[in-house]
């Protein structure tokens, strides 16, 4: 791959990104920026064993014109059942990593849709203020063997009629290829692909990937952070200070633990700066590894100069605890 494509997909990926996105208080987006690039990796790592089997598989047969299998891990399995299982693997991972960068675009712009509507459809109508990302994300959305690979993963779910096979003159190319048939999905018929194609196509999938990335950097350094939008930094509980991130830009979340030694018994934040009559959205804390995070906080005290001047509320049954988000909370004076 180029090195400018690795350059810029490690750029992506550093603490310093990270950092920055805390700075345009969009930290949320982290996660799926992880992921996207995780199902990106794994599709490179899958690519690599399904082209190290179909070449081990020729070169047994070309011993024993019988051979048909390959040994792994100590089993014997039929070359086609797992080279299709790796074709399909291949496909899922670039197709995953697709659904997270629309949840990423989603994230880093605000754009505020339910992570469960964050679809091309309902994104792209959303994009009407960025022509530069919604032109990036066309091209990739766009490209047909993209949406070859988009239309065979959904089309497997359902069905087994995509198992491929391999053909006698793989052994003049030196490597088993898989030849998926064609099929027809939602009313558009997919002419016949081999796995080689789709994964010597990597390449420029990932070049397009990027110019999303990069649309979407150019926006984030020229817009104001999101008001109102802070993330937990450090916690203090009991005056034992935990693990700080040292961003400057987040907030100490003081705690004290009730009698029993296990639960708390009240959360606070000293001189808190905030607009009162708008949403303050709060991301809680997490650990560093991605996507473990804990439940939300119901009431979280203001106090400003060693007085209580009022409480953050919010309703937990609203929390979707199932990623890391800014929970949405409500200022009650007293």
């Amino acid at each position: 791959m180029k090195q400018e494509y690795t350059d810029k997909m490690k750029f992506y990926q550093q603490p310093e990104y990270e950092s920055f996105l805390k700075e345009k208080c969009v930290l949320d987006a982290r996660q799926f920026l992880h992921s996207s690039m995780l199902y990106l990796n794994y599709a490179l790592k899958t690519a690599k064993l399904y082209e190290a089997i179909g070449k081990k598989n020729v070169a047994e047969s070309n011993k024993n014109p019988m051979y048909n299998s390959v040994e792994l891990l100590g089993w014997h399995y039929k070359a086609e059942i797992l080279l299709n299982k790796l074709t399909l693997e291949w496909i899922s991972h670039i197709s995953n990593s697709l659904d997270c960068l629309l949840q990423y675009i989603n994230s880093t712009l605000c754009l505020r849709l339910p992570h469960r509507d964050v679809v091309i459809k309902h994104l792209g109508e959303k994009l009407g203020n960025y022509p530069s990302i919604k032109s990036a994300v066309n091209a990739l959305w766009d490209d047909d063997m993209v949406a070859y690979i988009r239309s065979a993963y959904n089309f497997s779910k359902h069905t087994l009629a995509l198992y491929g096979n391999s053909l006698f003159t793989d052994v003049l190319t030196g490597q088993r290829d898989i030849h998926i048939p064609d099929f027809k999905f939602k009313g558009t018929i997919y002419k016949s692909k081999s796995t080689n194609e789709m994964i010597s196509y990597y390449e420029t999938f990932v070049g397009k990937y990027i110019d999303i990335m990069d649309s979407i950097d150019t926006i984030l350094h020229n817009i104001q952070p999101i008001p109102n939008r802070f993330h937990i930094r450090q916690m203090i509980i009991d005056n034992t200070p935990l693990e700080d991130d040292g961003n400057n830009l987040g907030l100490i979340l003081h705690a004290e633990f009730d009698v029993d030694g296990q639960h708390m018994k009240r959360y606070w934040i000293e001189n808190l700066q905030f607009n009162a009559s708008d949403n303050i959205e709060i991301m809680p804390p997490h650990s560093n590894t991605i996507g473990q995070h804990f439940g939300g906080i119901k009431i979280i005290e203001v106090i400003n100069d060693g007085t209580k001047i009022g409480e953050l509320r919010t309703d937990l049954s609203k929390i979707d605890s199932s990623v890391l988000a800014y929970h949405k909370y409500k200022y009650y004076p007293l």
